[in-house]
């Protein structure tokens, strides 16, 4: 038996249950006090306890008895675990003043179902809100918390702390986030039921593997024919052996367990079969797809689903451009999440709900960046339209547009200002290319006292000139803007360049 150290506020010689924390501190409780304090322990307690034979005591890391007592193993560590059970026993209850303190045990409570702990935490979590609105938010959020959660919702959206960077942004989900953001910008919606704390989940599919797959497959699947028997067989073989390349005999009618719907796993398996590759043009069941066959190590519809999703890029993106943005992020394919970044510009993507995100498991960390994205490309767009700012412009440039005559020398034209204001703070480059905005400047009623030079045809060239200039900075300013990417993608499933090649 290994050597540990006894908690010295549980060590009562009337115990007759030791909890072993993750960083191997004992805490000797009793069963009688876990039970009143939750349902968990009490149902756990009141299950009849297997005996363990040498064969399996041998095999199993931890002991299952130290001093005498039956063990529990558990991975919280000890700090968590004292001031969890102080919450419980007839003990002084420690003062939980960090949010980081505060969040674990809770995380604890919720766990264990340690109900007085849940609401003396719960009120602990809340008393920080005014100071830490939108990581309570977060924390709320990752806990499924749901009150607790549109209760911090409310302080965020009054401080206005919603675009604020905190680190649990990358624990909880994209959607959660998004509703975050959409919720602070109407001020009048007002939820019911679930909403902040709401995630899209996927349920267990049962697919049967029988003698004619056409009896649970639809009339015009490609598995009717009498050569899809062996990917049936190939498909039991992932699940089961995890080896695609073995031979394995299904019983008739034996049942397969999968995560994926059935409408994902028809996609995958058309494309391991010798019939026409079926048409995918859904991003989420592209998406879907995609994930489950790098799962399942089928190489050859993983570079089929990665050549569609290239190919329908450009039209995701149009159509759909968060959407792919998240799946980007997924996919830890960079290219097209930037695609889909810059597709977003100038447009408020918290102004409607976005519930196809959910589907997307990926964090509200990825949102964030997309957000910061946005603010810094109309930053950078921002400091070459301002009228009075005009350090961007080189030498040349300046020498040009120093052609008005009205005062005494040579002043910038006439028109710059006029142009600039026109155009919008944040255009784009079709934009400062369009007829109406350059007419518009240079329209009679427009210069009654300005300078006819600026004004003359050579005037109005150059200004036709320098809006083709004006374009191509602001896309290079653009372009200079980086998409931040997270260190370590968490959420990643695995490495599709490595799927891919075989």
């Amino acid at each position: 038996m290994a050597a540990h150290a006894t908690d010295p506020a549980f060590n009562e010689s009337s115990a007759d249950i030791v909890l072993c924390s993750s960083d191997n501190i004992l805490l000797k409780l009793h069963k009688v006090v876990l039970s009143l304090a939750s349902e968990f322990f009490k149902d756990m307690f009141g299950l009849p306890q297997p005996s363990t034979s040498p064969a399996q005591s041998d095999a199993a890391p931890e002991d299952s008895e130290i001093d005498g007592l039956p063990a529990m193993h558990v991975t919280e560590p000890s700090a968590v675990l004292n001031k969890l059970l102080r919450l419980c026993y007839p003990l002084d209850h420690p003062s939980l003043d960090s949010i980081e303190e505060v969040r674990a045990v809770l995380a604890a409570a919720l766990k264990y179902d340690l109900r007085k702990a849940i609401q003396i935490a719960v009120a602990r979590l809340m008393k920080l809100a005014p100071s830490d609105a939108l990581r309570v938010y977060a924390i709320a959020c990752k806990l499924s918390l749901e009150d607790q959660a549109h209760h911090a919702a409310k302080i965020v959206r009054d401080q206005k702390v919603q675009h604020t960077y905190v680190a649990e942004l990358e624990e909880i989900s994209f959607g959660a986030y998004h509703r975050l953001l959409h919720y602070c910008a109407s001020p009048h919606f007002n939820p019911e039921g679930d909403f902040f704390c709401l995630a899209a989940g996927s349920a267990h599919q049962t697919i049967h593997v029988p003698d004619t797959p056409s009896s649970v497959m639809p009339d015009k699947s490609p598995f009717a024919s009498p050569n899809s028997k062996r990917k049936w067989a190939d498909l039991a073989v992932l699940h089961d052996a995890n080896d695609p390349y073995a031979t394995v005999r299904m019983p008739d009618s034996s049942p397969i367990i999968v995560e994926e719907s059935l409408r994902v796993m028809m996609i995958i398996l058309a494309l391991c079969s010798p019939s026409k590759a079926p048409l995918v043009d859904d991003l989420l069941d592209l998406h879907a797809a995609l994930v489950a066959a790098t799962k399942y190590q089928m190489h050859r519809a993983v570079q089929y689903l990665e050549m569609i999703l290239k190919n329908l890029q450009v039209d995701f993106a149009s159509k759909e451009p968060v959407l792919l943005y998240a799946v980007g992020c997924h996919l830890d394919m960079r290219e097209l999440a930037l695609l889909a970044a810059r597709s977003t510009l100038r447009s408020d993507i918290t102004k409607i709900l976005l519930p196809k995100v959910d589907m997307i498991d990926v964090s509200a960390g990825s949102l964030y960046r997309l957000l910061d994205y946005h603010r810094r490309c109309e930053a950078a767009v921002k400091a070459i339209v301002t009228p009075d700012q005009r350090q961007w412009i080189n030498q040349a440039w300046s020498i040009q547009l120093n052609i008005c005559r009205r005062g005494y020398g040579s002043t910038v034209a006439c028109w710059y200002s006029d142009y600039m204001r026109t155009i919008g703070t944040w255009p784009t480059s079709e934009v400062a290319l369009q007829p109406n905005a350059l007419e518009n400047v240079v329209a009679p009623s427009s210069y009654t006292s300005q300078c006819s030079y600026c004004h003359s045809p050579k005037g109005v060239l150059l200004l036709w000139k320098f809006s083709r200039y004006l374009a191509g900075t602001i896309r290079w300013k653009e372009d200079e803007v980086k998409l931040d990417w997270p260190a370590t993608e968490h959420l990643k499933p695995q490495t599709f360049a490595s799927v891919s090649s075989e």
